[in-house]
C-alpha cells in the first residue's frame, strides 16, 4: 500500500461512466471495487499488518474545492489546500470518515454521489458539472517490525470537455463549461511538462492540478481509463480523448516503494531466531567439549 493511483475517466457518456465508476450495488463500478480489493488484502494480511481505512469525497466546481459528506448539496463549503509537513497537499475540514466493511463504503460513496454537482446539457440529461475526489486514506502497522505506513488512494472522476456550440450551454452552465475545460487544460499541461521531464511542473495552474500534485509526479503510480463515443460525430472529441491518454502514458514514473511482505518478514524472523539458536548451541559444545564435558540431554525422564 505505498501507491497511489488516480484514475481519470474523460467521458461524454454519462451511463457509461456511471457503470464504470459507481456500477449498481451488485456488480459494483471501479470506486466500490477498489476498496473491495483494499478490504480483501487487510483481510489476507491480518495476521501481521493491521490496516485501517477512511474515505472523504470532495469535488472541484467552478474552480473550488468543496466536500461532499456535508448534510446538504447547499451547505457545503468552499475549502483551501494546504501543504502538509510531509509534502502532500492537505485540505482542512474535509470531512473523512472511518469505514470498516464493503456495505459502509457503498453507502459513503453513495453520501457523496448525491450532493455532486450535476445539470442538464444537450449532450447529456445528467451530466457531471465538477471533477470529483475520492480520497482513502490508508494506515498499516506491522504487528512484527512495528512500523507504521501511511498511503493515500484517489479516484478522480473528471467532468468531460465541452464543445460549447454543440452543448448548448449558457449563463451558469457557460461559467461552469469554462471552469471544466480550463482545468482540463491545466492538466494537459502539467502531464505534457512531466512527460518531458521539465525542471518546472506548473501545478498550481489549477485547484484540480494542485490537489494531485503528490499523486502524479514522484515515485506514486497513476492509472487513466478513457471512455470514447462509437459514433462518428465525436470522432474529433474522441480523437482529443486518446491523444490525452497517449500523454499519460509518456509520463515515466519513478520504481515502486519496495516494502517487505509482512509474511516474508516473519518467516526471516522465525529463521533468524531458529539459526542463531544453533549456532549458540554449537558454540556451547564446543566450550564444554573442550574442558573434556558433554551435554546430557534429558526425554520423558530418560537419559538420551
Amino acid at each position: 500500500m505505498t501507491s497511489i493511483y488516480v484514475s481519470l475517466p474523460m467521458d461524454r457518456q454519462e451511463l457509461v461512466k456511471h457503470l464504470l465508476w459507481k456500477g449498481f450495488e451488485e456488480i459494483g463500478g471501479v470506486n466500490y471495487r477498489a476498496l473491495q480489493e483494499l478490504f480483501r488484502i487487510s483481510i489476507e494480511r491480518s495476521a501481521s499488518v493491521a490496516y485501517t481505512f477512511s474515505i472523504g469525497i470532495l469535488e472541484v466546481y467552478n474552480g473550488k474545492i468543496r466536500g461532499l459528506l456535508g448534510e446538504s448539496n447547499k451547505q457545503l463549503k468552499s475549502m483551501d489546500i494546504k501543504q502538509s509537513a510531509d509534502g502532500t497537499q492537505a485540505v482542512p475540514g474535509l470531512i473523512d470518515v472511518p469505514i470498516y466493511d464493503r456495505d459502509g463504503a457503498w453507502e459513503i460513496l453513495r453520501a457523496g454521489a448525491r450532493n455532486r454537482s450535476v445539470a442538464a446539457t444537450n449532450a447529456n440529461e445528467l451530466s457531471s458539472r465538477s471533477h470529483s475526489l475520492v480520497r482513502v486514506t490508508v494506515t498499516g502497522s506491522n504487528l512484527v517490525t512495528g512500523q507504521r505506513t501511511l498511503s493515500y488512494m484517489w479516484l478522480v472522476d473528471l467532468a468531460g470537455s465541452l464543445r460549447v456550440g454543440e452543448t448548448g450551454v449558457e449563463g451558469d452552465r457557460l461559467e461552469e463549461a469554462k471552469f471544466i475545460n480550463k482545468s482540463l487544460s491545466a492538466l494537459g499541461d502539467v502531464i505534457s511538462a512531466l512527460a518531458l521531464k521539465n525542471s518546472h511542473i506548473p501545478y498550481r495552474n489549477s485547484k484540480l492540478t494542485r490537489l494531485l500534485q503528490s499523486s502524479l509526479g514522484g515515485d506514486y503510480k497513476c492509472l487513466m481509463f478513457v471512455q470514447i463515443s462509437p459514433s462518428s460525430k465525436d470522432s474529433e472529441e474522441t480523437l482529443r480523448s486518446l491523444t490525452f491518454a497517449s500523454r499519460v502514458q509518456a509520463v515515466e514514473h519513478g520504481p515502486a516503494r519496495k516494502q517487505v511482505d509482512p509474511a516474508e518478514c516473519s518467516n526471516l524472523k522465525n529463521m533468524t531466531e531458529k539459526r542463531q539458536k544453533r549456532k549458540g548451541n554449537g558454540q556451547l559444545n564446543q566450550s564444554l567439549e573442550s574442558k573434556g564435558l558433554s551435554i546430557l540431554l534429558v526425554s520423558s525422564g530418560h537419559q538420551v
